[in-house]
């Protein structure tokens, strides 16, 4: 790999950490001002096997989808948020990490 190559390479890997750095500024931030109850105001709907909670992707916050997405999953406290779509819509779920271990067998 030519130098110029590798440059280009680096300097593009930078410009996404930076953007994942900062939605992950953004996400502490939002955790801050919530006053260290996270996310628990969001109009959570349960599954109906009890293994987690679900919102429309439009009633969250963008940073959160953003970060639920890009990572395929995020843990933030006691949940693991990931993104899911279904009949064309959006939305964030969130499983305890206990309960999401036991799912994966982690």
């Amino acid at each position: 790999m030519s130098s110029d190559k590798l440059r280009a390479f680096l300097d593009e890997r930078i410009k996404q950490l930076e953007k994942e750095l900062d939605i992950l500024k953004q996400l502490r931030e939002l955790l801050r001002e919530e006053g260290g109850t996270g996310f628990d105001n969001l109009p959570w709907r349960q599954y109906r096997d009890g293994r987690g909670e679900w919102v429309f992707a439009d009633q969250a916050p963008p940073d959160l989808v953003e970060k639920a997405s890009t990572k395929g999953g995020v843990k933030i406290g006691e949940y693991v948020y990931e993104v899911t779509e279904s009949g064309g819509k959006r939305f964030l779920r969130r499983r305890h990490l206990q309960a999401s271990q036991q799912t994966t067998g982690a």
